[in-house]
Formats: structure tokens, sequence, C-alpha cells
């Protein structure tokens, strides 16, 4: 599901932020790492929103059975 996939994305995004913050190279600046992990935050949350609202809707539509 979308959800799962987006929670997919963001653990993906916030382990990039974070070897940008730790690991020292000029790859990645710190204003791109600090992007990043706040985008992966992001898609976790709105992923985590997504599985709960679809959850709801279909306990909501066994009820109405």
């Amino acid at each position: 599901m979308l959800g799962d996939d987006l929670r997919k994305l963001g653990v993906f995004y916030l382990g990039g932020g974070w070897v940008g913050f730790f690991v020292d190279s000029d790859k990645m600046s710190m204003n791109a790492a600090a992007i990043l992990f706040a985008t992966g935050v992001l898609c976790y949350g709105y992923g985590l929103y997504l599985d709960y609202k679809i959850t709801n809707a279909s306990e909501d539509e066994e009820d109405h059975k």
C-alpha cells in the first residue's frame, strides 16, 4: 500500500540524513543532511497517517454492513 511505501521511503531518507550528519565528507553539506532528514520525517509521518486513515475507513465499511 501507499502508506507502507512512504514509510519505507521515509526510513531511507532518515538514514541518508543521519549519514550526512555523522560521516565527515565533502559530498554532503549539513544543510542537505538536515533537509534529507526532515523529508524522511515527513514521509514517514504521512505514511503512518495514510495507514491509519485506510485502516479506519475499512473498519467503518465493515461496521455499516
